[in-house]
């Protein structure tokens, strides 16, 4: 027979659980309520009072957000807002707003702290006692970022041998490693990540992230230009004398035709941006192609752009060495004692250098330190090209001679041994590669751009060794080139210039996908 079980014995410890959680949490919810309004400074324990304290506590933090809402637009409309005087005045301040107050502090990035902080305490009319205080970091993406960024690596050039890198480094391809290279900061990639080496990273391995879309041209910095009368059309020539600027370009009649060059010395213009204007043509040496040729050194915040490329110099390229009066009815080719113009040959060192801020480097921990009281800045945007130059020199081309320096001088005798006689001086050993004109280590404190095409050694597999390309600053590129094979060309030594992290040439360009990140949000 079945039996029927009694559970009266059950439900009675049941029933006391249940309400012993009910009273616990019922006693929660009152201490609760009489917290709120003591943390709002409504010390009463009225219904009133308590939800006046949560209203006082929710505007507060509205007010708090409003302060850091209005900050973060400032900041997108100026990406280095910060460091301006409007951005001083709102520090440190109660700031009405609507019915009641922001008060903000805001953090510069650093060397070391990459990240804008904004502080933002909020508080209303009603309840000036009740605050709330928001804490939120931000990072807005930028090329400048890195020591080296690239649209593509290629499909056979890797980091390796001793390849030394002093900065983040981001490929928006897929990044290659073999042999032993170095990475001395933070490694990114986009599309894929290849190694067959053993390769060291100091800040973790190569992390898949985002990409960082390039613009397609450096149209923009035109603008920019053009608001400081600052647009120069056809090949052109620069040389940085501290906070001046001698500057050599073509002029033209009205029906294009060169007439001669024009050399101006210029102060930096207040936007703080040129710009080399020019035909669609690709040659290097012809007038009217918007290359840029530049040397020199920089005091002061200065952005350079070129419509076609930019050719790094291992001195002044404004000093053409012409040589007409060699070829005016031959007045000199008769007088031995007087030896014709020519361009110099290479310098051990060269390039372009920051006049009032230095860079020291330990290779062994990769640490920068930044001496000099200045704030040089440089930016370089070709929508092409960006070149260590290699051979050739600039001239003007009116003696029907050519655009560039492509032959040497030597002397024409008659006879032979003792018996020869000096006849005249003549050109010779016409050849492109003619002028070896890269010196043996080339200095570059730039953040450079290659919109379309790379950062490379102009015919790097061509000629004899050199030793060292020093960057100091960035190099942003579409395609990565070479800048060496064998022995030929340069060894490199991409060291970041870690006020990049907060500071940038002016009006430098900006991913598509810019945008400010928040890192970290909480209240304090």
């Amino acid at each position: 027979m079945k039996r029927l079980k009694n559970n009266n014995g059950f439900m009675l410890p049941l029933t006391m659980i249940v309400f012993l959680v009910v009273m616990i949490f019922a006693v929660s919810l009152l201490s609760l309520v009489d917290n709120q309004g003591i943390i709002t400074g409504s010390l009463g324990t009225t219904e009133s009072g308590s939800k006046v304290g949560l209203i006082a506590q929710e505007k507060a933090l509205q007010y708090a957000e409003a302060g850091y809402s209005k900050y973060l637009w400032k900041l997108n409309d100026h990406v280095t807002f910060y460091l301006t005087q409007e951005s001083d005045d709102m520090l440190g301040i109660p700031i009405e707003y609507d019915n009641g107050y922001y008060q903000l502090e805001v953090t510069w990035p650093s060397d070391l702290d990459r990240y804008v902080t904004i502080t933002s305490t909020g508080w209303s009319k009603e309840s000036p006692e009740t605050k709330r205080t928001i804490e939120v970091q931000l990072q807005k993406k930028q090329f400048v970022h890195q020591v080296y960024v690239s649209q593509s690596e290629g499909t056979n050039i890797s980091f390796g041998r001793s390849d030394k890198l002093y900065g983040p480094v981001h490929t928006n391809g897929i990044l290659r490693t073999m042999d032993n290279p170095e990475f001395f900061n933070t490694v990114t990639y986009v599309s894929g990540y290849i190694n067959t080496g053993n390769p060291t990273y100091r800040r973790g391995v190569p992390q898949k992230v985002e990409e960082l879309t390039m613009q397609e041209t450096n149209a923009e910095l035109k603008q920019w230009a053009e608001l400081d009368d600052a647009v120069y059309y056809g090949r052109t020539s620069v040389h940085l004398e501290g906070d001046e600027i001698r500057i050599k370009y073509p002029e033209f009649n009205a029906s294009n035709v060169l007439t001669g060059y024009t050399e101006d010395v210029i102060d930096i213009p207040p936007n703080g941006v040129i710009y080399i204007d020019g035909g669609d043509g690709v040659g290097k040496w012809e007038p009217e192609t918007g290359n840029l040729f530049i040397a020199g050194t920089l005091s002061g915040e200065l952005t350079i752009a070129a419509k076609n490329n930019i050719y790094i110099t291992h001195s002044n390229p404004t000093e053409f060495y012409d040589d007409h009066d060699w070829n005016s009815g031959e007045l000199n080719y008769s007088n031995e004692s007087e030896v014709p113009p020519s361009p110099p040959g290479f310098s051990v060192n060269g390039g372009i250098y920051y006049q009032n801020t230095q860079f020291s480097l330990n290779p062994a921990t990769g640490e920068v330190t930044i001496t000099g009281e200045g704030k040089d800045m440089l930016g370089l945007v070709a929508n092409n090209n960006v070149y260590v130059m290699h051979y050739g020199w600039p001239r003007d081309g009116s003696d029907g001679n050519g655009h560039f320096w492509n032959y040497q001088w030597e002397k024409r005798t008659t006879g032979w041994g003792w018996w020869s006689t000096f006849q005249n001086w003549r050109r010779t050993s016409r050849n492109n590669r003619t002028y070896d004109v890269a010196p043996t280590n080339i200095h570059i404190h730039a953040a450079m751009f290659a919109l379309n095409e790379g950062f490379g050694f102009e015919d790097y597999d061509q000629g004899a060794g050199k030793d060292t390309i020093y960057l100091w600053g960035n190099m942003t590129q579409n395609k990565r080139y070479a800048v060496r094979v064998g022995t030929r060309g340069y060894g490199k030594q991409y060291v970041h210039d870690p006020r990049m992290f907060y500071h940038y040439p002016p009006h430098i360009l900006e991913p598509v996908n810019s945008g400010w990140e928040v890192r970290d949000w909480k209240e304090m």
